[in-house]
């Protein structure tokens, strides 16, 4: 593989050490194509993002920076949902209290009133009920071969233990992570 457009990391830092993890995030932040990482990793988010895709009620909120600016964009987000959200709550009290009002009590044009008020209490159900979980299924691609890794000459050392060795890791195959040494 030579020069990608795009890299998919699924939880990137998982079993990493922290020289490890160091060298991706350099790595990534000298990468020229696109990365998508699904991590649960603040600290990493923190150090390579540069754009937040969130998944909230069934949308897609793509937010500028790192993970401490996403949450301080969030946050502000949040707050303005809950402002607005508080004035619908007022205005259809306002509205069921007029609805409940004897006939007499009622004015001018009962009729587009009430039908106002459906709307907003549709809208407002619509805005709370819209958090249902959403389902992502992605197909899985077609399988590109059996052998994954392929290594000759291959150098690793366990403490003092040092062993030389050619290998191929196959799809399913499960390897013991190791040090890389220089063969010279």
């Amino acid at each position: 593989m030579q020069q990608p457009d795009l890299l998919l990391l699924d939880e990137p830092t998982n079993h990493l050490d922290a020289s490890s993890v160091a060298w991706l995030e350099r790595h990534l932040k000298e990468f020229q194509g696109s990365v998508i990482a699904v991590t649960h990793d603040r600290y990493f988010l923190d150090n390579v993002a540069q754009w937040i895709l969130e998944l909230d009620r069934g949308r897609g909120i793509p937010w500028q920076g790192n993970y401490t600016s996403w949450l301080e964009q969030k946050k502000r987000r949040v707050e303005l949902e809950e402002k607005a959200d508080a004035s619908r709550r007022r205005t259809l009290d306002r509205e069921l209290e007029w609805i409940r009002m004897s006939p007499k009590a009622r004015v001018a044009k009962p009729k587009a009133r009430v039908q106002a008020y459906e709307k907003l209490l549709q809208e407002a159900n619509s805005a709370e009920g819209s958090s249902d979980p959403v389902e992502l299924e992605l197909p899985a691609g077609p399988r590109l071969g059996n052998v994954v890794v392929e290594a000759e000459g291959l150098k690793a050392r366990h403490g003092r233990r040092a062993t030389s060795r050619s290998t191929k890791a196959m799809p399913a195959s499960i390897t013991a992570p190791f040090r890389m040494v220089d063969s010279r």
